[in-house]
């Protein structure tokens, strides 16, 4: 009972504490930009943790289990570079442990890179060519049943057991495998519903723009990068409340979904990648270029507004509408921050608006 009481409850359950602690202490650190310093850190707490797992085990029970629970479960379900660190530490450390507890003789402390190769490598089959769950369920199982005969043949350390310790063993390594995936499955749930709450906070919910808390976080972080031009387009639909008025608010609704993602088609056909589009509200949008001057993104967007019109959007009642917008360009490398470029940009509009709609202007003062 006092066997099962520690290899199937209290091992399974101190590990997983380890573990569990061990990715939030590693997250903790990387939030605070040490650098190596975080993975050195890191390292020595989980020296100290890994110590004291393997006297726990080597004080009740009389010989040393899960040695390899932690760095396995970190390198299958945690971070990375982490995981790697963990897997190289843990054999040098059980050695250390060894020697330390008259187990071994100093000689043969080397041996445990031998034992550091076959965790290695093993773990790095196992991931590459398994699911990570599965993947960690096949290493516990390994280092289940082979880690002990390998300790044995290496370090030259009786292990005599029977078949109801492999039996306790092979449970509480099931245990500790359930009690991991919880956690693990739990984190992905949490971690998609952030992702979800985080997109929502910068997405626009009708067009699936960015949305305008996106584009006041751009104007806080922004910092322009030397000979790389940032031009900022603002535009308008045209006769937008027209349209509303006229075919109802949920027609509205569609053609602004429409215009969003012709938008995006367009600024992908012209720009690539180096584009940001914002809806700020209404028919309101903005566009944010990277890498082409204003005359260039003039050009494009003059394209863009032609081809709107010739591409009429159609109702849910087979009505057909045409479309056109307005715009104003202004270069962020004409004034001292973004802001100024946007409120030019925003002038520039008005005043492609005044001059009859349906095409885009640019800010006369980048040539003053």
């Amino acid at each position: 009972m006092y066997e099962f009481v520690i290899m199937v409850i209290v091992l399974p359950i101190v590990i997983t504490s380890v573990f569990l602690g061990k990715l939030l202490f590693h997250d903790f650190l990387l939030a605070q930009n040490l650098g190596w310093a975080a993975y050195l850190m890191a390292a020595i707490v989980y020296c100290v943790q890994e110590y004291f797992v393997l006297k726990l085990s080597l004080e009740t029970i009389g010989y040393v289990y899960f040695q390899y629970a932690i760095a396995v479960s970190v390198f299958f379900l945690g971070k990375k570079w982490f995981g790697h660190m963990l897997l190289v530490l843990s054999p040098l450390l059980l050695a250390i442990f060894f020697y330390v507890n008259d187990l071994v003789s100093l000689a043969q402390v080397d041996r445990c890179l031998i034992e550091m190769f076959l965790l290695f490598g093993c773990c790095l089959l196992l991931k590459r060519y398994l699911h990570s769950q599965i993947g960690l369920g096949v290493a516990m199982i390994l280092m289940t049943s082979f880690t002990p005969l390998i300790e044995c043949g290496l370090y030259g350390i009786n292990f005599d057991t029977d078949l109801m310790t492999l039996s306790l063993l092979c449970l509480g390594t099931s245990v500790l495998m359930c009690l991991e995936f919880a956690y693990h499955n739990y984190s992905l749930h949490q971690q998609k519903k952030y992702a979800a709450i985080e997109y929502s906070s910068r997405h626009d919910k009708l067009t699936g723009l960015l949305n305008y808390a996106a584009f006041s976080e751009q104007l806080e972080n922004f910092k322009l990068e030397k000979n790389t031009p940032v031009v900022i387009c603002a535009l308008d639909l045209d006769s937008f409340k027209q349209v509303n008025d006229t075919y109802g608010h949920l027609e509205g609704n569609n053609v602004l979904r429409y215009f969003g993602n012709f938008l995006t088609t367009s600024c992908s056909k012209y720009f690539g990648e180096n584009s940001k589009i914002y809806r700020f509200g209404g028919e309101e949008f903005c566009v944010i270029i990277y890498g082409f001057s204003a005359k260039q993104c003039l050009k494009r967007f003059n394209k863009i507004e032609k081809e709107l019109e010739k591409s009429s959007f159609t109702t849910g009642y087979k009505q057909m509408i045409n479309l056109s917008f307005s715009g104003g360009i202004s270069q962020v490398k004409k004034y001292t921050d973004l802001h100024s470029a946007v409120r030019r940009a925003d002038v520039s509009l008005y005043s492609a608006k005044a001059e009859g709609r349906a095409h885009v202007c640019l800010d006369p003062l980048l040539f003053s």
